[in-house]
């Protein structure tokens, strides 16, 4: 980190560390905490590591530990009544941590290559491919994310008169292994009468190398997004129903969309590129919810009568983008008859790539969720979910699926 950069990281720690009165409301919600109750496994006590290492105070590999080991799921900012910014004070402790305790090669290697990897599509679809030949000699963390690729077989929309524009990004992960997600979206998107614009150059916006501390790697990939976007940002005089909509089918990466603000708010020449991203990304949810009423008569409820369907909404989707409750709301509408589990709050442990650094406490996460979500023992249950990460780690038997691809599916062709 350069010398500036940890200036300015340390002004913004030191305000942002004195807005956390130590009550310890976060730890109540703290998947990690809850799981072990260790202190340091907590907000609380991840804080008080952070704040020990910005007064310039000895660190060991231990505080390295409890920040890895954080699933910044964002819970704790929900319950926070201080308004805690945790993710900020998280992202800040661990580069700082990058600097001051350097790692081992065994631990340093995989976070370089998954962080290289998602910049790269072809080089990540090439290790997925090779990923699967030698599936059964890697870790079981590993097995989920090298599953054959699903499309889906569409005829073309008929053309309908355009809302909006709809800019869409393809992003890493999700290209390789469901792109049929996407190609869902874009068609009942086209149905409603929208124009999508698949995104291609954009390739990882930089959630998984921010995650990983890489914040360096994370700039480069969101720069590449903004970049990429940029054709479409010119115009500052659009507003309203007249500037087009940016999205993606992963929370997780729609809300690094939103964050890019604070990823280069010391960055002028690209404040206004991402305070435009930032107004104009919505979640799929936000813009299909506005459509409920013209297309609840477009459901065709006979084709999933007698399943039992749940709602899984991702952490990023809950505490990050703050729409909880919304997915929920827009099957209900829907005429669905959905529910979600007693401990919806709480992280399934996909947590990005934290599945593969952390497994052991990844594992205990998801079978937890899967029994609060009825997965396991409820016949004929189908859990849908807004995350492609949540989805691979939590699936089992094709019992999750992303919400898009099974609204599309039971999405009638023609008008109501």
């Amino acid at each position: 980190m350069k010398p500036l950069e940890r200036m300015l990281r340390r002004e913004d720690a030191e305000e942002l560390l004195s807005r956390c009165v130590q009550c310890g409301f976060c730890n109540a919600t703290c998947p990690t905490y809850l799981a072990t109750g260790h202190e340091l496994e907590g907000p609380r006590g991840r804080i008080g590591l952070i704040k020990s290492m910005v007064e310039g105070h000895e660190v060991s590999a231990k505080t390295q530990l409890h920040l890895d080991q954080c699933l910044t799921c964002l819970n704790c900012e929900s319950s926070c009544p201080s308004g805690v910014e945790y993710r900020r004070i998280i992202d800040i402790g661990r580069a700082w941590m990058k600097d001051r305790i350097p790692r081992g090669i065994a631990a340093l290697l995989p976070r370089i290559i998954l962080s290289k990897m998602m910049a790269h599509p072809r080089v990540l679809g090439l290790g997925f491919r090779v990923g699967r030949w030698f599936k059964y000699l890697l870790p079981s963390a590993f097995r989920p994310y090298l599953q054959l690729p699903r499309r889906l077989s569409l005829d073309p929309s008929p053309a309908t008169e355009t809302l909006r524009t709809v800019l869409l990004l393809k992003g890493c992960v999700q290209r390789h292994l469901a792109p049929a997600i996407n190609q869902a979206l874009r068609d009942l998107l086209r149905k409603l009468g929208y124009r999508v614009i698949e995104i291609g150059p954009a390739d990882c916006c930089g959630a998984v190398g921010h995650h990983l501390g890489e914040s360096e790697t994370a700039k480069a990939q969101a720069r590449k997004t903004v970049k990429a976007l940029s054709p479409y940002l010119l115009e500052a005089s659009l507003k309203g129903d007249q500037a087009p909509i940016i999205m993606m089918t992963s929370s997780a990466c729609g809300l690094m969309l939103q964050d890019f603000e604070a990823l280069y708010q010391n960055d002028p020449e690209m404040a206004e590129a991402v305070r435009q991203i930032h107004q104009w990304t919505l979640d799929p949810v936000e813009l299909i919810e506005r459509h409920a009423p013209e297309i609840s008569d477009r459901i065709d409820h006979e084709r999933v009568k007698g399943l039992n369907l749940k709602i899984h909404e991702p952490c990023t989707f809950q505490h990050g983008m703050k729409l909880k409750g919304r997915l929920t709301g827009l099957f209900s509408s829907l005429g669905f008859k959905v529910s979600q589990g007693k401990a919806s709050h709480l992280c399934c442990g996909a947590g990005g790539v934290y599945s593969l650094m952390n497994p052991l406490m990844a594992q205990s996460l998801r079978e937890e969720k899967r029994r609060d979500l009825g997965l396991e023992g409820e016949a004929n249950t189908i859990a849908l979910t807004s995350n492609i990460g949540c989805m691979l780690h939590l699936d089992s038997k094709g019992d999750v699926v992303h919400w898009i691809e099974f609204l599309q599916g039971v999405f009638k062709e023609g008008r109501g």
